[in-house]
Parts: structure tokens; C-alpha cells; sequence
């Protein structure tokens, strides 16, 4: 991936300004204000967005929105023009403010492609890096002063690393297994901690309850016992009380008959004293003053006023009257109506999204029966030259022709010198027999010098071949002017077959009917694959509708339609139902609290009713005897004390008649209404009556008790029996209901060895959970062993040169990336506890090492750097910097920077066009 341009629409402090990147190392310098910062989250912000979620959002992006969003303006908008390494370019554009307005523009189809990206409702280029905007930022993103946070974020970087170190390139990784099994655990079986409601707590809870059921079992068990034996005891309790009574009723029969002759006696005397004549009464009103009595008994023990209860019962009856009967069925939407509501949402969710991304086609379709090979041959044949024969071979057919026309000559030649040879030869041989043998040696010699002049002659001209050599050049030029007719024959087919097709007869024409059809190939590939996908996003609608048309069937509520429309229409109906009936059901359970209102209201106002009645009677009563005893009396108050004053009157003129009359009430109360004899009767029966009593007692234990007879002991002793016996019969019932409410221990025996079974096979369960967990473990370690020495070689390659030899040997834990580097063959040192300079240099190698093995198999990733050297000398950061220059040419380097040191740097070794520095002014304040 190599990101061309970012342009701040409306960012912090810039307003449509677009900052220029190379494809190589950027480095972008500017002093304290200059918006270093704020392009770096610029940059960010249009290729990972931010996430779409209700709410405040994370103090984090609280932050980011707080430093970077614009003061005074509702937009808050970038874009970034980037090139994917498939060739694609593509536009991002981040609309930060509302998320709604984001996208991945391919520029060059005109499509939308932010599908392939989207990532928690906004689409995020870090994708592409097989990263996400969390774990982009953790690596190849470094903010200022964060060289080491990617420390902190070990965790969320391990899913990445250990897909990087799969050798499928799955999704799925250990840890995720060991996640998935945790979640689990959890749910499915729990902890025994004790205010967990997962299955183990309730399990051992289970365990315990039976447990204490059946010490309960037991325990009413021996209670049913303990009480048998308390009934046998309060049976002998109760004879012996018995007994009891009976002696002592002997010895009181005694004492009564013995008091009733003292009676006679007594009764005699007082007869012989009063003359057998009752006295005069005491007053002829003694009935009017018991009435004034009792009047005034009644006012003074009249109730107070009673206060009335607040609502009345009438009231309340009216508003028990208006109260709905219990609602018959779900006052709350049933978790499986939920769950299947929520799925068929998303599937909803799933296929309008879909179909927002169906491929158009910005082009027409090309027409004509031509195929692409074709079209590509006659494009070769057009755009290839013309040949044309080249002057070299007429030069070389003229040189050709000479050659043989002096070969010739040559022949002629040498036949003349041979001929000459011959004859001379001859004549020397005549002039040998005729003249001498010296002149006709000189004349032979000659002619064989000639001869032999001629036959060298005729030899280097056969030895010159020009006449094959004319040959060859001719047939190279018949070649070469056959070729020029046969290209222009094909050229001038080719333009023919382009009139047959409707093209014109021109390259950009031919190549743009291939990228027509290549095109409309792919258009038609894409629109293919997402019809595929609507159809299978269209079955699991249906299915997710269907099951949520089941789920409120089995509530009870049967949608009208089994599509989409009706489904989510029955469900909305079903929860408005379900709220119905909740708020009638909150009604209806007021019965009881306002049924218990009546009943003490009810009684409150009979209380006050009784005593509203009490009270009126006592007044009614004082002021009736008032006037009886000739009294004037204007209210009940002052008849009462008037009545009070006439009792007091009256007491002191009965005062002289007491004596007598206590005297004959006392003689009535002996004889009590009977004569002399007839006491004397009784008495006499009396006396029959005990010694029928003493017979039926031990006479030993009788006289025991002469003397110790009480006047209230034999009342006592008849209680005693009475209670004695009503005990006896309550236990007695008391047993017969409780024999029904005894538990049974067998049961409770079978029912605790249940719970006992249950609680063993989740804690089987538990222990194979945890087993499988030691193994995901197990095999998240041997990922983390695979990938640790690729981590471990590209520090050891790197760290020598930015260390300056210092730190050679370095290890890595990539559970939590922590860094422990050795210097020369000393121990080896956590890398945080170095100096805070040596540390972020080793994590920025870290992070550019991480970079490498997460994005593995990914599009190349970017560097985004913001001071990375501002804790660094002067020697280490030009090995930085060199070191970046290198990686510069794998992928883009940008690096934001105020030290001067670094801008020198960039002005002496950024050339080409491949690097380059911007300078940054101050920005205006807003």
C-alpha cells in the first residue's frame, strides 16, 4: 500500500489543504504549531476512520475528537488517495463527525469497495494490512511519545501474530479457542464462588440443600419419636392429676360439710337476734340509685373519639371494582423470541447492506462477435511498424554484382595466361631441340610462370564465391521486399476486418474495446458473486424469519404472514402485548394490598362506629337519669356531676340502717333463700356426700391432707387436671398432623446421591475444560516459539547498526512483547529499564519487526512516524534515519520530525523521485 496524498477538509486547524507524500520516505519537518501532529492524525483518520458506536465512545476517542475536531464547525472530514500493491487506487474518505458519509472509492472502476474493509461500522484501510485501526496504531502507527505502547497493547496484537505464524493464513487462532472455551466455562458450568448462578454454584448449592433436606428428614424423624414419647408422659401426668383431684375433692367435701354446720349454727343465732323479721330497707330508690350507678359506671368508662381511617372502604371498593383481572400470557418479550428477533434483525441488516454495494456498470457493454485475441491481433497489427527493405542490401547487391562482374574478368584472365604459359612452354621445348638448351629453358621456365600465373589467377577467383555471395544478397532482398508486402497486405486486412466489426482502425479504439470487455467481464464476475451472496442472504432471511414466526407461535402468538413485512409486524405487535400485559398484571397485583386496606378500614370504621355508639348511649343514659332524679342538666357533663352530687346525698341517710341490714343480708346469705331446716338438710347431705368422697380415697393419704386444704386449691387442682388432659389431647392432635409433614429420609437419601452425580459431572466437565485449556495453552507457546525467532533475527540484524554496536544479542516474549537485549557477553537486560532514549530505539525496531511478520502475506504497510528520534543522539539518529532510508525502499516511510538535525539529514540524502521533505510553516491560530 502506498499512500499519494491526504487532504484535510475540515481538520483541527486546516481548512482544504492536501499534503503530498513520495512513495518512498517522506520526512515532514516543522517547529512547535507547525500541525506535525495534527497531519499525522489526519493521516490516521483517513485510512482507519473511527468506529461506529453509540454513545460517548472511549475516553480515547473523547480525546482524539477533542484535540482534532474542528473549533466553530459541524464538518470534521479527510480523505487520502491510496495505491493497493494489486494496482488499484483508491480513495478513502472519513466523515468523522456524524460516520455516516464513509467509503472506499475505487477510482479506477468507479465502485465502492468498502465491504471488503468495513470494521465496526466505518471502513478501515488497516484491513488490507491484515491489521485493524487498534493494532495499526500499536505498530506501524507512532504517535508522539507512544514509541512504547506497544507494550501495552501485547494482548491485542496477538491475534495478529499468531495468524501471521499460521501457516494457512486462518482466522482462527489458540488464543480465540482458549477465549471461546473460557466463555464456556463460564456459562455452561461456572464457578463455586458464592453469588454465581452458574450451573457448578448451583450444583454445589443443589448438593447443600439436599444435604440440609435431609438432615431435616432426620431430624423431624426423631422429633416424630421424642413427641410419642412426650404423649406417653402427659398420659401418666395426666391420671396422677387426676388422682389427685379426687383426694383432694374428698377432703374439700369434708371441709364443706364441716363450713355448712358452722353455717346453721351461725345462721341460727342471727335468726334468734333479728326476730325472724327483715329490718326496713336502707331507701325506697335503692333501684333508681344502682340505675344512677350504672349510668354514671357507663359515662365514665365511655371511649374517646376515634379518628376514621384517610380513604374510606367504599373507596376502596370502587377502585378493587375498577382494578383488570391477571393477564394470561408473556408480560415480557420470551429470551427466544429475543434471540430470534436478533437474528433475524441482522440478517435484515446483512442483506440492505448487501444490496447497497450491487455493482454498476459505468460503461457500455461492447457489441460484435469479435473475441479479445482477435481484437489483440489486429491491435499488434496496427501498432506494429511497417518494415521496409533496408538500403544496405541494394548497396550489398551492387557490391555483389561488381564482385562477380571482376570475378569474370579475372577468369578471362588467367585462360589468356594460361594459354600464353603454353605456347611459350612449347616454344622453349622447340628452341631446346633446335637453338640450344638455355634459351629454351628460359623460354619453357617462362611459359610455366605464366601458366602457373593464370592458375592462381583462376584460383582466387573461385576461392571469392561472389557469385554465391550475389545470390544470397539477392534472395535477402526478395525477402526482406516480400516481408514490407506481406505487412502491408495484413495491415490492410486488419483495417478491413476493423470497417467489418464497427472499430475504427486505431490502437486507442482496439485497446479501449479490450478494456471494454475486460470490464464487463469483471462487472459481470462481481454482479455474479453478489447475486450468489443476495440469494444466500435472502435464504437466511427467510430462515431467520421463519424462526422467529416459530418462536412466536410457540408464545402463543401466530404471526399473519410468514414474510418479512408480517414477521417484523407480529413481533412488534408481541411486544406491545407483552408491555399491555405487564402494566395490567402491575394492576392486578394491587388486589391484595388493597383487599388487606378494606379489611382495616372495614374494621377501623366499625371500632369507631361501636364507639360513636358507646359514647351517645352514656350521654343519652346520664342526662335520662338526671331528669329521672328531678335534675336540670344543659349537657351530659354537668348531668353527670350533678348525679355524682345526689349519690353522695343519699349515702349519708343510709348510713344508720347499714348495721341492721348487713346483719339480715348476711342471715339471707347463710340461709340463701332457704329456711333452717332446709340448711340443716343440706347440711346433713353434705356431710353423706364426703363420706361417699373418702370412700373412693386412700384414708392414710386423706388425713395428710386435713389441715392443708386451701380456699383456692382445689380450683387449682381442677385446672391442673383440666390442663392435663387439653394437653394430652393437643399432643395427641399435634402428632397426628405432624406425622403428615414427617419427611421421608429415603428420599431425601436418593435425592442428595442425585445432586451428588450432577455436581461430580461438572466437575468432570471443569477438569476437561481446563485440561483442553492446558493444551490450546500449549499450542499458543509453540506458535509463539515460531514466531519469536523471526522476531529475534530481524532485532539482532538492526539493532547493531542503531546502537552502534552496543546491544548485539536480544530476545523477545511475545506474550508481552517485552524486550531484554545483552551488550557484548553481559546478561541480558529488560529493555525498559535501559534509558528512555535506548528503549523507545528498541521498540521502534520492535514495532518496524512486528510490522513485518503481522502484515505478513497482506498488502505492504506504511510507516507512520511522528518524533521517533527526539530522544536520541546524534549518532543514533542518523542510524535511524539510514535504516529507514532502507526500509523506504520495501515500503513508504513517513516521518513527521521538528529537530533540525533530522531536516539536515533529509535535505542531503532525500533526492530522486522516489523521497521527499516537506518543510511546515505555523498555522495560523483559529
Amino acid at each position: 500500500m502506498r499512500i499519494q496524498s491526504v487532504t484535510a477538509h475540515a481538520f483541527g486547524p486546516f481548512r482544504d489543504e492536501t499534503l503530498e507524500l513520495a512513495d518512498g520516505m517522506t520526512v515532514i519537518v516543522g517547529d512547535n504549531e507547525a500541525g506535525k501532529s495534527s497531519w499525522h492524525a489526519a493521516i490516521f483518520a483517513a485510512l482507519c476512520g473511527m468506529r461506529r458506536r453509540r454513545g460517548a465512545g472511549t475516553s480515547a476517542e473523547r480525546e482524539f475528537a477533542e484535540r482534532h475536531k474542528p473549533w466553530g464547525h459541524d464538518h470534521w472530514l479527510v480523505s487520502a488517495q491510496i495505491q493497493l500493491d494489486d494496482g488499484r487506487l483508491v480513495e478513502m474518505r472519513q466523515d468523522l463527525a456524524n460516520r455516516v458519509e464513509c467509503s472506499a472509492m475505487d477510482r479506477t472502476m468507479g465502485r465502492d469497495i468498502s465491504a471488503e474493509i468495513m470494521h465496526d461500522g466505518t471502513p478501515d484501510a488497516a484491513r488490507w494490512l491484515g491489521l485493524d485501526r487498534s493494532s495499526f496504531m500499536a505498530t506501524a502507527c507512532i504517535k508522539q511519545g507512544q514509541v512504547l505502547r506497544v507494550v501495552d497493547d501485547a494482548q491485542e496484537l496477538q491475534n495478529h501474530l499468531q495468524r501471521a505464524a499460521a501457516t494457512a493464513g486462518s482466522a482462527s487462532t489458540a488464543a480465540k479457542a482458549i477465549e471461546r472455551l473460557d466463555a464456556f466455562v463460564r456459562e455452561r458450568i461456572g464457578t463455586d464462588r458464592i453469588n454465581s448462578t452458574k450451573p457448578l454454584r448451583s450444583a454445589l448449592d443443589a448438593v447443600r440443600r439436599a444435604e440440609e433436606e435431609l438432615d431435616a428428614a432426620r431430624a423431624s424423624h426423631k422429633l416424630y419419636v421424642d413427641r410419642v414419647s412426650r404423649i406417653d408422659e402427659l398420659r401418666r401426668a395426666a391420671a396422677d392429676a387426676g388422682d389427685e383431684l379426687k383426694l383432694h375433692e374428698a377432703a374439700a367435701a369434708r371441709d364443706d360439710a364441716q363450713e355448712k354446720q358452722r353455717r346453721v349454727e351461725r345462721a341460727r343465732k342471727l335468726h334468734e337476734s333479728l326476730g325472724g323479721v327483715e329490718p326496713p330497707a336502707i331507701s325506697d330508690d335503692d333501684d333508681l340509685a344502682n340505675r344512677v350507678s350504672e349510668a354514671l359506671a357507663q359515662w365514665h368508662s365511655r371511649p374517646a373519639p376515634t379518628s376514621r381511617p384517610q380513604r374510606s372502604s367504599q373507596q376502596i371498593r370502587e377502585e378493587l371494582e375498577s382494578l383488570p383481572p391477571e393477564p394470561d400470557g408473556d408480560t415480557e418479550p420470551h429470551d427466544s423470541v429475543t434471540q430470534a428477533a436478533e437474528e433475524f434483525q441482522q440478517s435484515v441488516t446483512r442483506l440492505e447492506s448487501h444490496a447497497k454495494s450491487q455493482p454498476t456498470a459505468d460503461f457500455e457493454e461492447p457489441q460484435g462477435a469479435a473475441t479479445d485475441e482477435e481484437i489483440y491481433g489486429l491491435l499488434q497489427t496496427l501498432t506494429t511498424a511497417l518494415p521496409v527493405v533496408p538500403q544496405n542490401l541494394f548497396d550489398q547487391v551492387a557490391a555483389a554484382e561488381i564482385a562477380v562482374q571482376r570475378e569474370q574478368q579475372r577468369e578471362g584472365l588467367s585462360t589468356l595466361l594460361i594459354t600464353a604459359g603454353a605456347t611459350v612452354f612449347v616454344i622453349g621445348v622447340v628452341l631446346v631441340f633446335t637453338i640450344g638448351t638455355v634459351p629454351g629453358i628460359i623460354s619453357a621456365l617462362a611459359g610455366v610462370a605464366l601458366a602457373l600465373g593464370g592458375f592462381s589467377q583462376r584460383d582466387r577467383g573461385r576461392t571469392s564465391n561472389a557469385g554465391k555471395q550475389l545470390a544470397e544478397v539477392q534472395a535477402a532482398l526478395h525477402t526482406a521486399q516480400q516481408r514490407v508486402t506481406d505487412a502491408q497486405q495484413r495491415r490492410s486486412e486488419a483495417e478491413a476486418r476493423c470497417a467489418q466489426l464497427g472499430i475504427p482502425a486505431d490502437p486507442a479504439a482496439l485497446r479501449a474495446a479490450l478494456d471494454a470487455a475486460a470490464r464487463a467481464r469483471e462487472h459481470r464476475g462481481h454482479l455474479e458473486t453478489w447475486k450468489q451472496r443476495q440469494a444466500e442472504l435472502e435464504v437466511g432471511l427467510t430462515r431467520a424469519a421463519a424462526g422467529l414466526a416459530n418462536a412466536l407461535m410457540a408464545r402463543g402468538h401466530s404471526p399473519c404472514g410468514r414474510d418479512r413485512d408480517s414477521v417484523a409486524a407480529s413481533f412488534d405487535e408481541y411486544r406491545r402485548v407483552c408491555r399491555a400485559r405487564f402494566e395490567q398484571a402491575a394492576q392486578a397485583a394491587r388486589r391484595g394490598d388493597l383487599n388487606r386496606e378494606l379489611k382495616m378500614a372495614e374494621e377501623a370504621e366499625e371500632r369507631a362506629a361501636a364507639d360513636d355508639r358507646r359514647r351517645l348511649h352514656a350521654e343519652e343514659r346520664v342526662i335520662a337519669m338526671a331528669d329521672e332524679c328531678g335534675i336540670s342538666s344543659p349537657n351530659p357533663d354537668a348531668a353527670a356531676e350533678a348525679l355524682k352530687e345526689w349519690t353522695q346525698q343519699r349515702t349519708a341517710r343510709v348510713e344508720e340502717l347499714s348495721k341492721r341490714q348487713k346483719d339480715w343480708v348476711t342471715l339471707q346469705e347463710l340461709l340463701a333463700g332457704k329456711s333452717l331446716d332446709e340448711l340443716k338438710a343440706d347440711s346433713d347431705a353434705a356431710w353423706a356426700h364426703a363420706c361417699e368422697l373418702a370412700a373412693g380415697v386412700d384414708q392414710e393419704l386423706l388425713a395428710c391432707v386435713e389441715n392443708s386444704i386451701g380456699a383456692d386449691k382445689l380450683p387449682a387442682l381442677r385446672e391442673a387436671s383440666s390442663n392435663a388432659e387439653r394437653e394430652l389431647a393437643a399432643a395427641s392432635g399435634e402428632l397426628q398432623q405432624f406425622e403428615t409433614q414427617v419427611g421421608n429420609v429415603a428420599e431425601a437419601e436418593e435425592a442428595l446421591e442425585l445432586a451428588k452425580a450432577e455436581l461430580k459431572r461438572l466437575q468432570d466437565l471443569k477438569d476437561i475444560a481446563e485440561r483442553t485449556r492446558k493444551f490450546l495453552e500449549d499450542a499458543q507457546d509453540r506458535v509463539h516459539r515460531d514466531i519469536t525467532p523471526r522476531l529475534v533475527e530481524t532485532l539482532k540484524q538492526w539493532l547493531p547498526r542503531v546502537t552502534g554496536g552496543r546491544y548485539t544479542d536480544a530476545v523477545v516474549d511475545p506474550a508481552t512483547l517485552r524486550v531484554r537485549v545483552r551488550a557484548g557477553s553481559g546478561p541480558l537486560r529488560d529493555a525498559q529499564l535501559l534509558s528512555h532514549g535506548t528503549a523507545e530505539q528498541i521498540y521502534l525496531l520492535l514495532r518496524v519487526a512486528l510490522v513485518d511478520h503481522v502484515t505478513n502475506g497482506h498488502d505492504t504497510c506504511p510507516l507512520l512516524l511522528d518524533d521517533v528520534t527526539v530522544h536520541t543522539d546524534k549518532a543514533r539518529t542518523h542510524a535511524i534515519l539510514e535504516l529507514l532510508l532502507e526500509i523506504a525502499e520495501l515500503r513508504q516511510v513517513i516521518l513527521f520530525t521538528q529537530e533540525q538535525e533530522v531536516a539536515d539529514w533529509a535535505r542531503n540524502r532525500l533526492g530522486g523521485p522516489h523521497h521527499r521533505l516537506h518543510e511546515l510553516q505555523q498555522v495560523a491560530p483559529v
